[in-house]
């Protein structure tokens, strides 16, 4: 079907809705001219259209009468409305002006919609709105937003909601991409809220990133619940009255089209399944930066989601091939292929997001399983770092030889990078580095460190860096090698003495501890008369983002393999320090990400938020913060943001460190 069939399809339904019941036959006969596929398109949607009152269930008279509402002034701070007292308007829109305001009799803060004036003008509008936002007010969910109160007063109606915090999904990618796995905790989320919705028999049919928010402690919330429509159900203590059936008519369009459903588009029944589909054009525009199906007008956009294949997710780096069928499924135009449940697929997000959190972690899991007698450090607390790689919460009790046998024989962990056959990665000549590091001048500045959406990332907060000067790479197993030549000093467990293996004396020292690094750093200053010391992991990320530019990566906000050693990469082992020189920071630092983790001189702790502390559980209070990513990372655990945390006497081959050079913070 074309844009302009479809116009004409629309034009004509219109025209048709115009006669009375029993002229429209011979009206569109006339009309139509002998074309029988375009006549039963018409009367298939009047017959939608009869069933039900209106797409978007608002009477011409009403726009009108909220077109000329627009030109009325809003609330201004100060003014109350019942018991709210009005802070300041957060928004506004076709369905109303939302404010902050101050719940004067339960001191907290609430959002209040107040409604325009043409949803009072009809008796049955505002009864049927009451009876659907009572029933999305019963709905308990961490992820749907609480409605506290429907009222009216002085012809106005309003709602007042709980005070989401925080920043809509669209506001975040606008500022910069998702990483995969704050993608799959927003998806996982949402599934959760609907399914919840839907065993209650609410639909929102208006799931899109402007009604998605998440707080600052990665919470995501789900707005606008009390105008989704009720499904057909038994009638219950909040709805004695008949529920409103979810039919759907394509006169005028309710939302944004890019996120209908087919069965919207093309004026079917809709149910839970709709929900569905948006949540999946979400995830798809999430993992991609766009939706996939657009076009020039609404009529183009219809058309091309009712009609077109969908885009492949396959050139996008960090985009799974499990993942992938998931958006695909989730995106099926035929009905009965699709999801049945947002409890199926949230089923299926849980266990990729499993899956690739336990591919991450396998460092801890095969490369250095500490001995509880020489480092202090458990078996169980290497598998249970306090926020692991990619901010999801780890996973405690496997039982390591257990695990250690299903991947010795070939066991797979979803499928992924890790036991596959892969090409070496092909890097630029190494920068050559022999015993002693470049430093690289840091200018200091302000920056706002962390972000929104993962939980031991956020919130976002501005941090004064003072100026210093960073090892341009990690310091190398040559470089470490004098050190341990000159002290004695223990080396690195791999190395057959005080010595590097001959061939690997430019990777980046590993399987050292943070106490290692420091008496390095105590070496070091002796040696060039100068204070070095691990950096802050201020200074890290500062460094890390490009300062007051708070780029996502060092190289820039899109992710690029090319740029840092990384499983993408086809990295299967560490590389000679400046491999990648493409992903150098402004100032012309390397290897912020992949290669090895980084120790910094920083404590275990959690961003405050709204000045309040959080604490880390005891157990971690000392222990140090390590930043970067190594080798055996994905894009998914990886950022300038990203953060974890051992005790100052682990070993780990994919844990390494560089100084920097400045006073004592």
């Amino acid at each position: 079907m074309t844009p302009e069939r479809w116009q004409q399809i629309d034009q004509l339904f219109h025209a048709a809705l115009g006669y009375e019941p029993a002229q429209r036959p011979g009206f569109l006969v006339s009309e139509c001219g002998g074309d029988e596929e375009l006549r039963l398109e018409v009367e298939s949607l009047i017959s939608s259209h009869q069933e039900a009152e209106s797409f978007i269930e608002i009477p011409a008279g009403d726009v009108a009468a909220g077109l000329l509402g627009r030109q009325e002034p809003g609330f201004e701070p100060g003014q109350q409305i019942e018991k709210y007292r009005i802070v300041r308007q957060l928004g506004a829109g076709g369905m109303g002006e939302v404010y902050l305001a101050d719940d004067l009799r339960l001191k907290r803060n609430v959002a209040l919609k107040v409604l325009p004036p043409h949803f009072t003008v009809n008796p049955d509008r505002v009864r049927r709105f009451e009876r659907e936002a009572r029933a999305a007010s019963a709905l308990n969910h961490p992820n749907i937003v609480t409605i506290y109160e429907i009222g009216q007063t002085n012809s106005a109606s309003f709602i007042a909601t709980e005070f989401v915090d925080g920043k809509t999904v669209r506001q975040l990618i606008n500022e910069k991409p998702l990483t995969l796995n704050e993608t799959l905790n927003v998806a996982i989320q949402l599934a959760g809220a609907l399914s919840g919705a839907h065993a209650a028999g609410i639909v929102h049919r208006d799931i899109k990133p402007e009604n998605i928010m998440v707080r600052a402690d990665g919470y995501v919330k789900i707005l606008d619940f009390g105008l989704a429509k009720l499904t057909e159900q038994q009638p219950t203590e909040l709805d004695l009255e008949m529920p409103t059936l979810l039919q759907t008519n394509p006169g005028l369009v309710m939302g944004t089209v890019e996120y209908m459903s087919p069965e919207q588009a093309r004026a079917r029944t809709v149910d839970k399944r709709t929900d569905i589909w948006s949540l999946g054009i979400v995830l798809y525009e999430l993992l991609s930066g766009h939706v996939p199906f657009s076009g020039a007008t609404p009529s183009h956009v219809m058309v091309s989601l009712m009609e077109d294949q969908l885009p492949s997710l396959a050139g996008y780096a960090n985009v799974p091939a499990d993942l992938e069928r998931i958006v695909s499924r989730a995106l099926h135009k035929d009905l009965s292929e699709r999801y049945q449940t947002a409890a199926e697929l949230m089923r299926d997000l849980k266990k990729l997001k499993r899956e690739l959190e336990r591919e991450e972690h396998l460092h801890g899991l095969l490369e250095a399983v500490p001995d509880t007698e020489t480092r202090g450090v458990t078996a169980k607390d290497t598998q249970a770092s306090a926020s692991s790689f990619a901010g999801i919460a780890p996973k405690t009790g496997y039982a390591l030889p257990i695990v250690l046998l299903v991947l010795l024989v070939g066991g797979s962990i979803g499928g992924y990078l890790f036991l596959k056959s892969r090409r070496g990665i092909q890097p630029k000549d190494p920068v050559q580095i022999a015993t002693r590091n470049e430093l690289i001048a840091i200018p200091g500045g302000t920056f706002e460190m962390g972000r929104f959406g993962a939980i031991t990332e956020g919130p976002p907060h501005e941090v004064q860096v003072q100026a210093f000067e960073m090892d341009k790479t990690e310091v190398t197993n040559a470089e470490y090698g004098q050190f341990v030549t000159e002290t004695n000093h223990p080396s690195p467990e791999h190395w057959a003495g005080v010595r590097p293996p001959v061939g690997q004396e430019m990777l980046p020292v590993s399987n050292v501890s943070y106490d290692d690094a420091v008496a390095f750093a105590e070496w070091r200053s002796k040696r060039d008369g100068v204070a070095y010391r691990l950096p802050s992991e201020e200074e890290w990320e500062y460094a890390a983002r490009n300062g007051g530019q708070n780029n996502f990566y060092p190289w820039g906000n899109m992710w690029e393999s090319k740029r840092a050693v990384t499983l993408e990469a086809g990295a299967d082992k560490e590389q000679p320090v400046g491999s990648f020189p493409l992903g150098a920071n402004r100032w012309g630092v390397l290897d912020l990400l992949g290669n090895v983790w980084e120790w910094t001189l920083s404590k275990a702790s959690m961003y405050k938020i709204d000045g309040r502390s959080r604490e880390v559980p005891a157990k971690y209070k000392d222990w140090i913060v390590v930043r970067g990513g190594g080798y055996k990372s994905r894009s998914i655990g990886i950022s300038g943001t990203t953060r974890d945390w051992f005790a100052a006497n682990y070993r780990n081959p994919g844990l390494g460190f560089r100084l920097v050079k400045a006073s004592t913070p």
